[in-house]
């Protein structure tokens, strides 16, 4: 194989129109550019996949069957760096099919990487975690394979960057000692603007001359463009082409380059490659398409890149919506998300709207979706007492210990003793109860003591405050609380930002705190100076330095992350970071419009903005570094109810075992899935409220061309991904040779709608382990990283234990049998999984274990010579894992439910001294008996509920559906509030 042309993907968000109102609407689809830098496009069975420079935790992916408009598939990272070496700076990637694997040869922490997949979609991963040189930075490693024999170019720091050349081994995964040669380096005039570098190569093959292009100029220079090289030899001598650059800031564009070549569907050679976000700001950068020829100049062909290109776009059936998200004013905000409800609030200072309704003490909105607002009120009533004159400003909500809890500042314009008081609600809505006073900057020492942030870390409470001050004790500082939040546990402060900051935030990270914190003129209409600044550290107290290194505790630091433009003025004062149900962050700032900066009566028109939080190498930047007007993706918000649902009377009348339940929020219902209700297949059935439910009909059935299964249809989970619904489901195989009583596999079937009809993906099931297996559950990470989970079945599987050998002395059974619960990886396209399953659950082995009475109570009672564990349902509460599993016979009265906790979504898994946690009730006066096989549903109003069978008196041995709540408390201990009945 000769590079001729690998295929450059190339994504673009494809974003919708929305135009602002006080109460916002939504738009028809649009599109934007595709934020990639460091693009590459691979062609692989009549697919286009893009990667490039652009995610802290590895390296996305894009498809597209055009070049035109792209997709992200349920996999967002083809690489995630907790499969490979490296924990930051993960730079262009190249992905080549070779020999039957897909090889990823990319940069991390500036050191050249390769990892191998499978799948073009990954996941990419290394065997051996660890750089292909290990003693050396080197970045833009870019493979070449001529006549069979591989070779690597690749940047060395060595008089700035330049480009060289070794041979690989067989493998691609070695380089062959000695063989490193270096290739180009800065050499012509148009190369030495800004430093002096070439990256970047790539090596195509015309007409048997080696052509070399590559990059010149920093990459952060508008002046970044494209030259190329020629050589008789891969190895060289390489000759530059005298005219070079042949692509640099083409139309409007600047900063272009880092280019990669590919033949497209029709044969037609492509060059891709990135441009600055615009002429003022360099990220996120943007990808572009152009297209390649070759003309005789001299005797000689030279390389072309047509003047016109495209910018292809990333299709999305998401609207979006334009700031400001609410007006006329909502400064200084804070925003929660309300654990109860599922809805978001936000506060702001005390401000005259001038709409007649005079001073709003802490004005309250209200939205369902995080953009749309409306106002419900004011948090005071009447101002606190225990300060004679000032305004309540900068609001901090918080949901502490079961309340609302609402620090604020007490104070006035040039105040010499402000303060810092906290008000508590059982409502976000309010009325707040004034606490009093937590301190003044006369009792707490520090000037101007106002802007207070609130933040919990390892079980203890803090209270981050300060403003602007040039005295000698000025600055921001951090105090302990007492275990209730409401008094200072001691004055012991420290001190944390210098005093030219204020309106801190903290927000946590992986290993590090962010500072996030506002300088400059707050409230001067359109002449306001406000722009946001940020610091890291690996400690709570500090101390925090900004990107160069330098100490926020020294005035003149910090790095800038969000500052105005021609439109808008000081934007700044930012609420906590808070993440959207996909997990995207964002953060809420005040801004104000140039054109209109002040109200009538002189009030400062500070409006409500909502921005993405993107992160570079580990630091955050607001959406591209200044107050966003463009049209922006709406974030990912679970439609909710203002109330909880209210929960009908257990059981519901749906005869189905091993319930499932999923939300729809495109049709706005609920779908319940289980075993039963046909022969040889699944029904489903819809609700509005979880009360009532509209039977659907039979959504899967095998009389299809692509059935694999005979009979015993079980356990059937609906996923929805990439607006296609999933059914995983268990069934009895006909591949049977053996004749074997329980052929028990796992099989994945699709459709358009959650209604069906459901149709098999691939004609088998989706791998065979070599014993039967049941209870699908699958569980994808925010990486987009999939694990399936299931359930080794009993049969044939006797185990030796303690509790066995009791059964055969008390002449009860000869042998016990048992199922245990297993993990594996999926295929991102669900057409297997990806290495050896591990063993996650299983019955206890000896007697004195906490877990051996309940979980073997089947054979105790001499029902049945098994001991199962099957049916688990995997979630993920902050940084643990909880599966839930059921024990005992399915068909029998002990059937219960127990929880196991990970740090790792494939263990180890520790059980929980609580379990059960589900179970029959009939010693208590009830008549449920047989509970198990959970699954676990979050409704519109954010609560969490177990779905789980059951048996009552009245619903004899058939199963009946049961909805109860659950929830993890504070402690992270799951509880399961059932089993009820009506």
């Amino acid at each position: 194989m000769s590079n001729t042309f690998p295929k450059i993907l190339f994504v673009i968000l494809h974003v919708l129109h929305f135009v602002f109102f006080p109460i916002g609407s939504i738009a028809s689809p649009g599109t934007s550019p595709v934020y990639l830098g460091d693009p590459f496009v691979l062609l692989y069975d009549g697919t286009y996949y893009a990667y490039g420079t652009s995610s802290a935790d590895g390296i996305r992916v894009y498809t597209s069957d055009d070049l035109e408009t792209w997709k992200e598939p349920t996999r967002k990272l083809a690489l995630n760096k907790a499969d490979v070496w490296g924990e930051k700076w993960f730079w262009a990637p190249e992905v080549h099919f070779h020999k039957g694997k897909f090889y990823m040869f990319y940069t991390a922490e500036e050191h050249i990487c390769v990892a191998t997949s499978d799948s073009p979609l990954g996941p990419f991963t290394q065997k051996e975690k660890k750089p292909m040189i290990a003693d050396e930075k080197c970045i833009d490693n870019s493979l070449f394979i001529d006549e069979g024999r591989p070779y690597m170019l690749y940047d060395r720091f060595n008089d700035g960057l330049n480009i060289w050349i070794a041979e690989l081994e067989p493998d691609l995964l070695h380089i062959k000692k000695g063989t490193e040669k270096p290739v180009i380096q800065v050499s012509q005039d148009w190369e030495k603007v800004w430093p002096r570098v070439n990256e970047g190569a790539f090596v195509i093959k015309n007409h048997g001359k080696y052509y070399l292009t590559y990059s010149a100029n920093s990459y952060e220079s508008p002046f970044y463009g494209i030259g190329f090289a020629t050589s008789d030899k891969i190895t060289g001598p390489w000759k530059k082409y005298d005219a070079n650059p042949i692509f640099q800031k083409p139309k409007d564009l600047v900063g272009v380059g880092h280019s990669a070549t590919f033949i497209d569907k029709n044969g037609k050679p492509r060059i891709v490659f990135h441009s600055h976000h615009d002429q003022e700001r360099i990220h996120p950068r943007i990808m572009h398409i152009g297209e390649v020829y070759f003309e005789e100049e001299k005797g000689e062909q030279v390389m072309r890149v047509k003047p016109d290109f495209s910018t292809p776009t990333l299709i999305r059936k998401d609207p979006t919506f334009k700031n400001p998200v609410f007006q006329p004013v909502l400064a200084d905000p804070s925003v929660i998300k309300d654990p109860k409800t599922g809805l978001y609030y936000a506060y702001g200072t005390q401000d005259n709207w001038d709409d007649g309704k005079g001073s709003r003490l802490v004005p309250i909105l209200e939205s369902k979706d995080m953009v749309n607002w409306k106002y419900v009120g004011s948090a005071f009533q009447t101002k606190p007492t225990w300060k004679n004159a000032g305004g309540i400003w900068a609001p901090d909500i918080n949901y502490v210990d079961g309340k609302y809890y609402l620090y604020y500042s007490f104070s006035t314009w040039g105040d010499p003793d402000p303060g810092v008081g906290l008000a508590i609600s059982d409502s976000p809505k309010g009325p707040f109860i004034d606490q009093g006073k937590l301190f003044s900057s006369k009792g707490i020492d520090v000037p101007n003591s106002i802007d207070p942030f609130y933040h919990e870390d390892q079980g203890k409470k803090y209270l981050f405050w300060g403003s602007f001050n040039d005295g000698p004790k000025q600055g921001t500082f951090a105090v302990e609380l007492d275990k209730d939040g409401k008094t200072l546990k001691n004055t012991e402060k420290v001190k944390i930002a210098a005093g030219d900051f204020e309106a801190v935030t903290i927000y946590k990270k992986g290993e590090y705190y962010y500072f996030l914190g506002s300088k400059g003129s707050c409230c001067e209409g359109a002449n306001s100076k406000y722009h946001v600044l940020v610091g890291r550290s690996k400690q709570l107290l500090g101390p925090y330095v900004d990107q160069q290194g330098r100490d926020l505790r020294e005035r003149g630091h910090g790095t800038l992350i969000l500052q105005g433009t021609p439109e808008i003025a000081g934007p700044g004062h930012t609420s906590g970071i808070i993440a959207d149900d996909q997990g995207k962050e964002w953060i809420y700032y005040h801004g104000i419009d140039k054109k209109h900066g002040k109200l009538p009566n002189n009030t400062s028109r500070r409006m409500l903005f909502l921005d993405e939080v993107n992160w570079n190498n580990g630091w955050p930047i607001i959406g591209a570094g200044k107050a966003n007007l463009n049209d922006i993706p709406m974030p990912t918000v679970r439609p909710t109810n203002r109330q909880p649902e209210t929960l009908p009377g257990n059981p519901l009348k749906v005869a189905l075992g091993d319930p499932y339940i999923i939300y729809d929020d495109t049709s706005d219902r609920y779908y319940l899935y289980g075993t039963g209700g046909t022969k040889n297949g699944f029904v489903a059935y819809s609700s509005s409220d979880l009360k009532d439910w509209k039977k659907e009909g039979v959504i899967y059935t095998n009389i299809q061309e692509k059935a694999w299964g005979t009979k015993d249809f079980w356990a059937p989970e609906v996923y929805k991904w990439n607006d296609k619904f999933y059914l995983f489901y268990s069934a009895h195989w006909k591949n049977n040779p053996n004749n074997e009583l329980e052929n028990y596999k796992i099989g994945v079937a699709v459709s358009d709608k959650p209604t069906g009809p459901f149709v098999d993906m691939t004609g088998e099931p989706l791998f065979d382990p070599g014993y039967p297996i049941i209870d699908a559950n699958v569980f994808v990470e925010e990486s987009g990283k999939m694990y399936l989970y299931y359930s080794r079945c009993c049969y044939k599987h006797p185990v030796e234990s303690e509790i066995s050998q009791w059964a055969k002395q008390q002449g009860i059974f000869s042998e016990i049998e048992e199922s245990w619960v297993y993990g594996v990886e999926l295929k991102p396209d669900l057409s297997g999984v990806i290495g050896e399953p591990e063993m996650l659950l299983r019955p206890p082995l000896k007697m004195d274990d906490v877990q051996a009475e309940w979980e073997s109570r089947s054979v105790n009672n001499k029902e049945v010579n098994r001991r199962w564990t099957e049916g688990s349902y995997l979630i993920k509460q902050q940084d643990t894992y909880y599966m839930m599993y059921s024990a005992n016979f399915y068909a029998g009265k002990y059937y219960a439910v127990g929880y196991a906790t990970s740090k790792n979504p494939l263990g180890p898994f520790k059980k929980s001294k609580h379990n059960p946690v589900l179970e029959k009730n009939t010693e208590k006066g009830g008549d449920v008996t047989g509970t198990g096989h959970n699954s676990i549903l979050v409704g519109r109003g954010g609560k969490m509920y177990c779905v789980y069978h059951g048996r009552t008196t009245q619903s004899g041995q058939d199963r009946v559906v049961f909805i109860d709540e659950m929830e993890i408390d504070k402690k992270g201990v799951l509880k399961v509030h059932g089993p009820t009945t009506k």
